[in-house]
């Protein structure tokens, strides 16, 4: 049989982020990446973007790209990229592909990465942040 190509997804109305991860739940010896899309629907290219993206463990919060944990109290260790974003749909990516390391009986669930445009002031998200819920265990 002919195998039938997968649709191409259509840009979104709003300008914003899309997250895209290898499986919502990961076991041992499973290839695991994340990819995000900076999505630019309007007529012009955005500039000086701040683009962010981060990992949450139970409260704990990791800024891409150096994954510098991030703490309230001093404001340190938020990381993000500036960015020119062209009309159309850009790829990142956020974590790139390997082999789910032997994790034995552990499990963790409820986990979040989050990918988002912000102000050039950092004041505000623009247009749709992205969210997934993704855990792992054996």
């Amino acid at each position: 049989p002919t195998p039938v190509p997968s649709p191409t997804p259509s840009l979104p109305d709003e300008p914003g982020v899309r997250l895209e991860i290898s499986s919502v739940m990961v076991s041992p010896g499973d290839v695991f990446w994340v990819n995000g899309y900076l999505d630019n629907p309007g007529p012009s290219k955005l500039t000086s973007i701040p683009v962010v993206f981060l990992l949450e463990v139970y409260g704990y919060y990791y800024f891409w790209p150096s994954w510098s944990l991030y703490h309230p109290s001093t404001a340190e260790g938020i990381d993000y990229e500036t960015r020119d974003i062209d009309r159309g749909s850009t790829p990142v990516q956020v974590i790139p592909p390997f082999t789910w390391p032997d994790t034995g009986a552990q499990t963790a669930e409820d986990l979040g990465f989050y990918g988002a445009l912000l102000s050039q002031d950092f004041s505000s998200i623009i247009g749709d942040y992205s969210f997934i819920e993704w855990g792992y265990g054996p």
